[in-house]
């Protein structure tokens, strides 16, 4: 594919891209910069206040078992995660959040909240739900090519 500055596969990168910019910025601004990874205090939210394995939250969010320990070392020296020995296999540890974590994933999701009412006003819901549709069917073909939802090892690669 040529580069084409129009062309909805390009704007699509386009928009990912600011997204991010924009985010990690207002998320520096608001010094919450020591939540390194926002979707992975996102995941571990929805265990709904039980702790989840590395695996579970790597898989979660589409990042490799090693990615994933490495933010989670820099989020529990910040004091936003802990580690707890599973009480049914002693040698895993479990991954929750600590006080200061909760508070900080409530703030990180204001933060999201409040880019994607932003990003969406002006759209009608039907122009949402529309969207909502072209990604799910975007998500299906790339599983159908057998797109999975974490990075490749290097033995993979």
């Amino acid at each position: 594919m040529r580069y084409d500055p129009n062309s909805v596969e390009w704007l699509f990168r386009i928009f990912e891209r600011l997204h991010h910019n924009y985010i990690h910025a207002e998320m520096n601004r608001r010094g919450l910069s020591r939540a390194s990874h926002p979707s992975m205090l996102f995941a571990l939210k929805q265990y709904q206040g039980h702790p989840a394995s590395q695996k579970q939250l790597a898989d979660s969010v589409g990042i490799s078992a090693p990615t994933a320990a490495v933010s989670i070392d820099r989020m529990q020296k910040a004091g936003l995660l802990k580690r707890v020995t599973d009480k049914n296999d002693r040698r895993r540890n479990l991954i929750t959040f600590t006080e200061k974590g909760l508070l900080m994933v409530e703030q990180c999701e204001q933060v999201f909240d409040e880019t994607d009412q932003a990003i969406f006003e002006g759209f009608s819901a039907e122009e949402k739900e529309q969207l909502k549709s072209f990604y799910l069917r975007l998500i299906s073909k790339l599983k159908e090519l057998d797109a999975r939802n974490q990075t490749l090892t290097k033995k993979e690669q």
